[in-house]
């Protein structure tokens, strides 16, 4: 049993009143995946939503995958604390690949995606959605420059700084960041997760590009999709935490305590 639609709540106790719900124009997605954890979504949604409604200007939308638990469960402990515009919900696990497909082609109606899964807690800094947004956009949708034209940008990293980095480069507005080159993610397990399961800010356009992800193995679907992602041209940014384009800003950690309920 699948279910994709938007929720329409009945005197629940939210955790967070939300200044503007639902949100009928949103320009981030703030995309959830979950598979029974439900102590750890809760941190997530709440110290976002927190971030967000104190502060940040973004309009903002909350889609959730939820895998492999009770909906009875779902929804008193989810649904009712958080107001919540999308769901899907599976009793059993089908995987990273088909959360991620739901949540980017399904769910998701804001151009910009803040995946997260229940285990990757956003720190801030101040403004860095909005900076992860110019950025995007600086690549994705403003007219074409002699620098944004030089690289396809699919994302910004919120979790790590891997690989060899492009000269600091500031957006029209002035976002400084840096291009990750030639290799978009190194080799270890935790950079690739980073990107494909949480806390990395990326845009619909070349999201749609790329295409969706297969169903396989956890890491055999990451490894194809970092291949993919590579063979397209597509690379990562990050945002330096100073403007000589040195230091980093780290926007996510991670909380997980090694629980992998049904293989996620």
């Amino acid at each position: 049993l699948i279910a994709i639609q938007s929720k329409k709540f009945q005197k629940p106790s939210y955790k967070i009143k939300r200044k503007i719900f639902p949100q009928n124009d949103p320009q981030m997605c703030a995309a959830f995946l979950s598979c029974n954890r439900h102590d750890l979504l809760m941190q997530t949604i709440e110290t976002l939503v927190t971030h967000m409604e104190n502060n940040s200007t973004v309009p903002y939308e909350i889609s959730i995958v939820e895998q492999c638990s009770t909906f009875k469960d779902f929804e008193q402990n989810i649904l009712n604390n958080f107001e919540v515009e999308h769901y899907a919900f599976k009793q059993v696990n089908t995987g990273i690949g088909y959360g991620l497909n739901t949540l980017f082609f399904g769910l998701c109606t804001a151009p910009n995606i803040f995946s997260l899964e229940d285990d990757w807690k956003f720190i801030g800094p101040n403004r860095w959605i909005e900076r992860a947004i110019d950025i995007l956009n600086f690549y994705n949708s403003d007219p074409p420059t002699n620098i944004s034209s030089k690289y396809k940008v699919i994302g910004v990293f919120g979790a790590y700084d891997a690989g060899e980095r492009s000269d600091p480069i500031r957006t029209t507005k002035g976002t400084v960041h840096r291009v990750l080159l030639p290799e978009l993610m190194d080799s270890e397990r935790a950079a690739i997760n980073s990107f494909c399961n949480g806390g990395t800010m990326a845009h619909i356009n070349a999201l749609k590009a790329i295409g969706t992800q297969v169903r396989q193995t956890p890491l055999g679907t990451e490894r194809e999709y970092k291949e993919r992602i590579l063979a397209a041209g597509y690379r990562m940014a990050v945002m330096p935490s100073r403007d000589d384009g040195n230091g980093w800003d780290k926007a996510v950690v991670h909380i997980g305590d090694g629980r992998h309920v049904g293989g996620n």
